[in-house]
């Protein structure tokens, strides 16, 4: 009884400080549980920045006009009320946590918007998937679950989009303007196990063209050696026999 009468006799005395500002606090409260079960939810596959930027944004927003407003009847900052005055610094350090998450993810971005080369590598990711479905789609009542077939004509027929997604992941740098989201990473790292060890395609359709250059440039460059050194010895031997015969002429002018 003792404990139910001190939480009440709290409740009450906490009641009686209550403030707009404290809207803002429950409001804070809801949008960080969303942003974490939304992280929590999207780590495997990893997706969190294309999944979870709009909870990230909504914590933040509450967060900004948490810090900026002021209690209209107190005339009392919330920042004071709330953040500055509390010993154990909770809404603050909830918050950092908000913002250590959310950089881990993107790679040190605060950003709460998609780069443009996010959008463009979901793009190419979807099509990519696309084209894998459609040529398992005949096999799917029949495929085991985390088991995907053998299927050689994936490697043909969705060679192209391969190609496109992994030439232009090629040209994507985790370190430029901090815009990197680290969910292309683990896609792209998936995509290529996919690729390489599920259906037994090469790990990079590229590679192909260059050994069929590389192996035409070995056999045809000893057959342009062997032509070259043959030429200029011929005309070496014409010379020197030019050479002679006009020095034996002279000789014989000459006696």
């Amino acid at each position: 009884m003792a404990s139910v009468w001190v939480e009440h006799t709290q409740n009450h005395i906490w009641f009686l400080d209550q403030s707009s500002c404290d809207v803002f606090v429950e409001e804070f409260s809801l949008s960080v549980a969303n942003f974490t079960s939304c992280i929590v939810t999207h780590s495997r596959p990893f997706s969190v920045c294309m999944q979870c930027y709009e909870q990230y944004k909504s914590c933040q927003s509450i967060y900004d006009v948490l810090l900026k407003t002021t209690d209209a009847e107190r005339g009392r900052p919330c920042a004071d009320k709330i953040v500055s005055n509390d010993y154990v610094k909770m809404i603050l350090k909830v918050h950092d946590f908000v913002e250590d998450a959310w950089t881990r993810c993107y790679a040190g971005n605060d950003s709460t918007d998609l780069a443009n080369s996010t959008i463009e590598f979901l793009r190419r990711l979807t099509l990519f998937n696309g084209c894998i479905f459609n040529e398992l789609a005949d096999n799917m009542p029949y495929i085991i679950p985390g088991i995907l077939p053998v299927n050689k004509t994936v490697c043909k027929v969705c060679s192209a989009s391969y190609k496109n997604l992994s030439d232009y992941y090629s040209t994507l740098d985790p370190d430029f303007n901090g815009h990197f989201c680290m969910d292309l990473s683990d896609s792209m790292n998936f995509t290529w196990n996919l690729w390489h060890e599920n259906f037994k395609c090469p790990a990079r359709v590229r590679l192909t063209d260059v050994c069929i250059s590389t192996s035409i440039a070995l056999l045809v460059i000893p057959i342009l050696f062997y032509l070259l050194a043959r030429i200029c010895r011929n005309s070496i031997t014409k010379i020197f026999l030019r050479g002679v015969t006009s020095y034996a002429r002279s000789a014989c002018c000459e006696t």
